[in-house]
């Protein structure tokens, strides 16, 4: 077989008793199968209106793309193509809907994608739906604008925007740049610069020794950071309803400026020095002093606690 396939055509039609959203209560849908080559370091890019996406990598050197188209009439099934478009070192897969289309029917794509690990994911798009990506060395744009984002066994320097979802990274070598609407955001092991904003979920967040600055925002909801290393770098915390708690190796040196407006602050080490303390701030110095942590709630309790 010629490592060159341009398509591997498989077209299945089912229908099913499926309740979507919407007035129509049967779904049809239609299986897609693609395979291309892709050089070492090659691109992909996916824009996906509607639907999941699954991107995993893997040891050989050809993308295998596939999944389903699905509406709620064969008339809007038609209506939906998936476009394929390669090259040697970059692949474009595009979900586009006829103009024609009925607005009001459930209808999209999901996709099951395979990618040799050297990829770089340059822009990886959907609108209603999950994007699950593991083990890609190279991970660049993340967007879905309803559905969760997880990231686990990858690097790169990740921009990660969901309006109405949760976001999980796990395991990601690089930097991490994350926002959601309306969601929780947990990040375990990221080892470069995070920045991390959500306006209503809590942030759970565990990094080992780091250089780069870390930054929690979030409106409602508590803020959690574990820092697993010895060596930390400029951490901002904040939230407006919620406690805030960051938890350190006993030999930590920092700078600590902590403020809350209607609770109080605990922080308890044998090398801490009190230069300012009240109720509801607090400054003092770690050791021989280092990197700022700043934090601050409206309400609720800050705690800055050994490891």
């Amino acid at each position: 077989m010629s490592p060159k396939l341009a398509l591997a055509a498989l077209a299945v039609i089912t229908t099913g008793c499926e309740l979507d959203a919407f007035t129509d209560s049967h779904r049809v849908t239609e299986e897609f199968h693609f395979r291309h080559d892709l050089a070492p370091g090659g691109r992909l890019t996916v824009e996906n209106f509607n639907g999941a996406v699954e991107i995993e990598g893997w040891s050989q050197a050809y993308v295998e793309i596939d999944g389903e188209k699905y509406a709620s009439t064969k008339e809007n099934l038609d209506r939906i193509q998936v476009q394929v478009t390669p090259s040697a070192d970059f692949i474009q897969v595009r979900t586009v809907r006829d103009t024609g289309a009925s607005r009001w029917g459930n209808m999209g794509a999901r996709y099951r994608i395979r990618v040799p690990a050297r990829t770089r994911l340059d822009g990886i798009a959907s609108s209603n739906g999950p994007i699950t990506i593991a083990g890609v060395e190279e991970v660049a744009r993340v967007r879905t604008s309803n559905g969760p984002v997880r990231i686990s066994r990858s690097r790169g320097n990740a921009d990660v925007d969901t309006s109405n979802g949760p976001v999980e990274i796990r395991e990601f070598a690089g930097p991490a740049n994350i926002h959601t609407s309306n969601g929780p955001v947990t990040v375990n092991g990221v080892t470069g610069r995070l920045d991390i904003v959500t306006s209503n979920g809590p942030v759970r967040a565990a990094v080992g020794d780091t250089d780069a600055p870390v930054r929690l925002r979030t409106s409602n909801g508590p803020v959690t950071l574990d820092v697993e290393g010895g060596r930390l770098s400029d951490v901002t915390a904040s939230t407006s309803n919620g406690p805030i708690t960051v938890r350190l190796a006993e030999s930590a040196r920092a700078r600590v400026k902590a403020h809350t407006s209607n609770s109080s602050i605990t922080c308890k080490f044998p090398n801490m020095r009190v230069e300012s303390q009240s109720k509801s701030s607090l400054n003092a110095t770690l050791g021989d002093g280092g990197p700022l942590l700043d934090l601050a709630t409206s309400n609720g309790h800050i705690r800055i606690e050994p490891r």
